[in-house]
């Protein structure tokens, strides 16, 4: 394995981050006169300048501009609608993964799980002229619903360690991770 900086390096280098931009500054041209997307586009320019100016900053910029599009129509970079940034084969076990997670967990859904379970959710609005933070709770719908979001969960886990190049993407390299990163061991406390 390789350490964090070395991913780092090997993931943004110029000819890749170029790669990835070109996508997104095409996109930004086709949709520039759009003012629902306006803020968007911002956000998007300026992390692009950020990750042109300095290569350290690409992978924050990078993570900026994922969240940015993340609920936006068409974008290339995963947003609704979106192309995935990761290879077909990975895209398949990643699935499949999610699938078994989401059967898997079903199960543990029951009566009081689903009182005391919620999903959060944050939006910035804007109250009396000042932004804040509005949290909202709401109740799973049932026990698929519940079993999705805590499988969502895990598949990001995956796809960043895959982006770390911890995980090789396949369901093997999944095994080998389960040796590699095992389970803490519990240590009795004695009276």
């Amino acid at each position: 394995m390789t350490n964090d900086k070395e991913v780092i390096e090997n993931k943004w280098t110029d000819a890749k981050w170029a790669e990835k931009v070109e996508l997104l500054q095409a996109w930004i041209k086709l949709n520039k006169k759009d003012e629902s997307l306006e803020d968007t586009i911002d956000q998007l320019k300026l992390n692009i300048k950020r990750g042109n100016k300095n290569m350290d900053k690409r992978p924050k910029a990078w993570a900026s501009m994922l969240a940015e599009c993340r609920d936006v129509a068409g974008t290339p970079i995963g947003g609704t609608g979106g192309n995935s940034n990761y290879p077909q084969e990975v895209q398949d076990v990643l699935e499949l993964v999610h699938a078994g997670l989401v059967e898997e967990r079903k199960p543990a859904h029951g009566k009081y799980t689903s009182l005391v379970e919620f999903r959060r959710s944050n939006k910035t609005e804007k109250v009396n002229g000042k932004d804040e933070k509005i949290e909202t709770r709401t109740r799973f719908n049932n026990a698929t619903d519940r079993a999705e979001a805590w499988a969502d969960g895990r598949i990001s886990m995956l796809k960043k360690l895959f982006d770390e190049e911890k995980w090789d993407g396949t369901e093997k390299g999944l095994l080998t991770m389960a040796i590699e990163y095992p389970q803490p061991k519990v240590t009795k406390i004695e009276d």
